[in-house]
């Protein structure tokens, strides 16, 4: 669908009321005209209060571009692979930001419109693992700046420190297991 590649983007229902989506349709309209690539919007899980596919249809009806695509599968490796074969990935959820980290993309944490604060678990998680500069979390008015931020990461860096963060869980998960008993 996206020859050029696309940004895997995920958020909750937090960011389903009209000022936040309108924001949010500026902000990938910004990144598709920048970077070339296309939206793909997906749910990271179905519970209520998770993510709802109205939101990302309002989004897209809402955006100046066609480069955008609502994934309806809630298969647990369709998200996986459709994260790991992305360009980058935007979103609320911290795992979605871990499988990204893990594939050396660039990444960007969306902080909810209700949270006024920036310590949050993604800015904790950030801090503790990801490279100097990647992008922590950010309000939704800020995602396309982030995401060129985020973009202009070294790739060979995002890759090998991914690679660094494999093989040190390979080193300290058998310390980790003999603990837990």
């Amino acid at each position: 669908t996206f020859p050029q590649g696309y940004l895997a983007v995920q958020c909750s229902t937090d960011f389903g009321d009209d000022r936040t989506l309108n924001t949010l349709a500026e902000q990938f309209d910004h990144i598709v005209r920048s970077h070339g690539k296309g939206i793909a919007f997906f749910r990271a899980g179905a519970a209520p209060w998770h993510d709802d596919l109205s939101c990302y249809r309002r989004i897209a009806a809402r955006m100046r571009t066609n480069s955008v695509h609502v994934f309806n599968s809630l298969d647990l490796w369709d998200i996986c692979a459709l994260i790991a074969c992305g360009s980058a990935y935007a979103g609320s959820s911290l795992h979605g930001r871990i499988l990204a980290m893990a594939y050396g993309l660039p990444r960007v944490n969306l902080r909810s419109p209700s949270q006024v604060e920036e310590v949050s678990k993604h800015e904790a998680f950030a801090a503790a693992w990801d490279v100097s500069g990647m992008p922590r979390s950010v309000a939704v008015d800020r995602l396309a700046a982030a995401m060129d931020g985020a973009c202009a990461i070294d790739r060979e860096l995002l890759r090998q420190a991914a690679k660094r963060l494999v093989e040190r869980y390979r080193r300290e998960f058998d310390a980790l297991r003999d603990c837990l008993g």
